[in-house]
């Protein structure tokens, strides 16, 4: 019986001390990628809602199908503007998800940081 849960303790006892030290291995490996995905998934998400090629491909239609030239104008300017702020809004998304990147791979050692400051007491 003790040699069952000698077994079953040592077992447990690997497997957690595995784990522990797998982690920062997965966080920084499949755990990044994994983010990356999310992440592209999220810009291209992103890029439908805010429909940046849509209005370029339209650039040069007119706007309800006036064809003279101030019309066409207007559509233009209309269009730029659009295409500027959204374009501008992609930009934000894609610098916030650098940022949460940037996050993702050194929230690992801010912890460990934490955990040491918290061991010998200064935190």
């Amino acid at each position: 019986m003790i040699r069952i849960v000698g077994a079953g303790f040592r077992s447990l006892m690997n497997e957690t001390v595995g784990s522990l030290a797998e982690f920062p291995v997965w966080w920084h490996t499949r755990g990044f990628l994994r983010f990356v995905h999310a992440y592209l998934a999220f810009i291209s998400d992103a890029s439908r809602l805010l429909g940046v090629g849509v209005w370029a491909r339209n650039l040069f239609v007119p706007m309800f199908g006036l064809h003279d030239y101030l019309s066409r104008a207007i559509s233009i300017l209309m269009r730029l503007t659009q295409i500027v702020f959204r374009g501008m809004a992609m930009i934000l998304v894609a610098l916030a998800g650098f940022i949460a990147a940037a996050i993702w791979c050194s929230l690992p050692a801010i912890a460990a940081v934490l955990l040491f400051l918290q061991l010998i007491g200064l935190f």
